[in-house]
């Protein structure tokens, strides 16, 4: 806890001295144009996440909750990764035991849970090429070897997977997980359908950002406004030990912006935008999560 403590305050201090460079005053300017663009980027962000909540489904596959609860439990996952520092695992954690309690068993829940995590990461690489091609060749290569370390870091994931990488967490009370995971990974139809369906929802969060930028009058094209968003949030995925990836998710707004010809205060400006969303629909799903585990505890005082 102290630890992420510290990175908190350390990406604060970040996140605040690149303000500062790129112009507060402009930043702000920016963003007060572009506010009226929320609502619509909560729309667009509750289509994405349906989409992501449709992808787990298919993973769970028979005797799963109906697509209106998948998609509150992907929101519930994602607010809960978002909000707090529990390092993009807690929320996964808490929805399997949500998915448990709807009557998926837990070590089924556990291996679609993990799986889909995989998929929704594999599901960014042909929208990056895509990004890396459209800025060219000879745009920076750290960006082309740090993709090409995420996916290699994926595929030993995966293989460790295959190999019983899971069977550790048997010895703590989900026996057949490792099965589980491979026969999930032997459907190669539900691998597929799973990744198509986040792809959709990784471009589609193009949208949101062209919005932004048309918002505040930047008039970026829409390549730009692709490029700005695949690889932005690359940047945030990188930024996964930071709570809210603060400071890394506007640094990378802020490089890629540069490639694409957006100003540094525009390129903030949309990554503000983008956290002003994250509040208003991650809030609310952190009072619903907690509501639910209050009724839950209520339920188990008065059984008791």
């Amino acid at each position: 806890m102290k630890l992420r403590l510290f990175l908190a305050a350390i990406a604060a201090a970040a996140a605040t001295g690149i303000v500062a460079w790129a112009g507060a005053r402009e930043i702000g300017a920016d963003v007060w144009r572009a506010v009226w663009v929320v609502p619509i980027a909560v729309a667009i962000h509750a289509l994405q996440l349906a989409i992501s909540g449709r992808a787990w489904r298919l993973l769970l596959g028979e005797g799963s909750p109906g697509q209106g609860r998948m998609a509150v439990l992907r929101w519930l996952r994602e607010a809960i990764n978002s909000m707090l520092p529990v390092a993009q695992i807690g929320g996964g954690v808490a929805t399997v035991r949500m998915l448990a309690q709807s009557g998926v068993s837990l070590t089924h829940a556990t291996a679609a849970t993990t799986l889909d995590v995989m998929m929704e990461a594999v599901a960014m690489a042909p929208p990056v090429l895509a990004a890396l091609a459209l800025l060219g060749a000879g745009e920076p290569t750290g960006l082309i070897w740090g993709f090409v370390a995420l996916l290699l870091g994926l595929g030993g994931f995966f293989v460790a997977q295959r190999m019983g990488l899971f069977r550790l967490a048997e010895r703590f009370g989900l026996p057949g997980l490792h099965d589980a995971l491979l026969e999930l990974h032997g459907d190669w139809r539900r691998l597929l359908g799973a990744g198509l369906w986040h792809l959709l929802a990784w471009v589609l969060g193009t949208a949101e950002t062209w919005a932004a930028l048309y918002a505040m009058g930047a008039q970026a094209p829409l390549r730009a406004a692709f490029i700005l968003e695949i690889l932005g949030m690359v940047a945030r995925s990188a930024g996964f030990a930071v709570p809210g990836a603060l400071g890394v998710q506007e640094a990378g707004f802020v490089l890629v912006g540069h490639l694409v010809g957006i100003p540094a205060d525009a390129a903030i400006a949309v990554s503000m935008i983008k956290r002003v969303r994250e509040l208003v629909v991650g809030l609310p799903g952190l009072i619903v999560w907690q509501a639910h585990e209050g009724r839950r505890y209520l339920m188990r005082a008065r059984s008791t």
